[in-house]
């Protein structure tokens, strides 16, 4: 199941991901870092952290590539 989920918070933030339980996040003002939280059975965060989004992607294009 996918959906958008747009908050309103002090970071101007484009559309955020989540799937399933794990919420992606770009914020605008700083494109090279991509968010990851981990949510709850409500949908609320429980935890997370800011990475490299270059290191985010070769990671999702390695699983990519490896499972089609």
């Amino acid at each position: 199941m996918v959906k958008l989920v747009i908050e309103d918070t002090d970071l101007e933030r484009t559309d955020d991901l989540v799937i399933d339980r794990i919420e992606i996040v770009i914020d605008s003002a700083r494109e090279d870092k991509v968010e990851l939280y981990i949510l709850d059975t409500l949908g609320e965060r429980v935890e997370g952290g800011t990475f490299d989004r270059s290191a985010f992607m070769t990671h999702v294009l390695k699983f990519y590539n490896e499972h089609y």
